[in-house]
């Protein structure tokens, strides 16, 4: 009696492990669901930034709805990766830090269509792309205005420098309360970096000489990456 009552207790155990087991695999797994409105029933490919250069590193299905399903048992090393579609020649970027989180974007506009689920990387990412654009949409208008009112300009003048400067520091202020704001993500350490090249000039697209030896010297300062 002793010995049933015992071998019933192992087999519990036993059980219990398998399933913690089971529970601790499941935990470090990861599922990325993507969906391209506009392709379908082609292959696509992953790959991760590195330094200057990216790096395939996995080849996709795209089914007939347009997903792509990025999966494995093991997480991802954290770091902006990017969707190429060989069949359109186009791609777009995204974060991976969080193990299961959904992005849905459209053929006609893969990096403005972007709409993230359950991904506060990914938000933080596309909120950085709308404040970029609206920068590089004030440059430009700021840049039409200036040609059709200063054909004879040779050089600009103090007001145009200012008006530049002003357009700058907007943007670098909403970019800083993204980081502020974000500061336990992964990407706000990469939005550090970018502030500090943002930063190297007073205004848009002036001929201003950059030290490239301090931006070196001083880029990674503070900065856990």
């Amino acid at each position: 009696m002793h010995q049933k009552i015992t071998l019933r207790i192992l087999s519990y155990v036993g059980v219990l492990l398998f399933a913690t087991m089971g529970i601790k695999a499941q935990s470090n797994a990861y599922k990325i669901n993507i969906n391209i409105n506009g392709t379908h029933n082609t292959q696509c490919y992953l790959a991760r930034y590195q330094g200057l250069s990216d790096n395939i590193i996995d080849t996709l299905e795209v089914d007939y709805n347009g997903n792509i399903i990025i999966q494995g048992d093991s997480m991802l090393e954290s770091g902006v990766y990017m969707i190429f579609l060989p069949d359109h020649y186009l791609s777009f970027e995204f974060i991976i830090n969080e193990p299961f989180f959904s992005l849905k974007t459209d053929i006609k506009d893969l990096n403005g269509s972007i709409e993230v689920t359950n991904s506060k990387e990914n938000t933080l990412y596309v909120e950085y792309l709308k404040i970029l654009k609206q920068l590089k949409n004030e440059e430009q208008a700021f840049k039409l205005k200036s040609d059709s009112g200063n054909l004879l300009l040779i050089k600009p003048s103090n007001d145009s420098i200012g008006s530049e400067v002003k357009i700058k520091q907007r943007f670098l202020n909403k970019l800083n309360a993204l980081i502020i704001n974000n500061s336990d993500c992964f990407y706000a350490d990469i939005l550090k970096v970018k502030k500090k090249i943002y930063s190297t000039q007073n205004g848009l697209n002036l001929p201003k000489p950059i030290n490239w030896i301090k931006i070196r010297n001083d880029f990674f300062e503070d900065i856990d990456i």
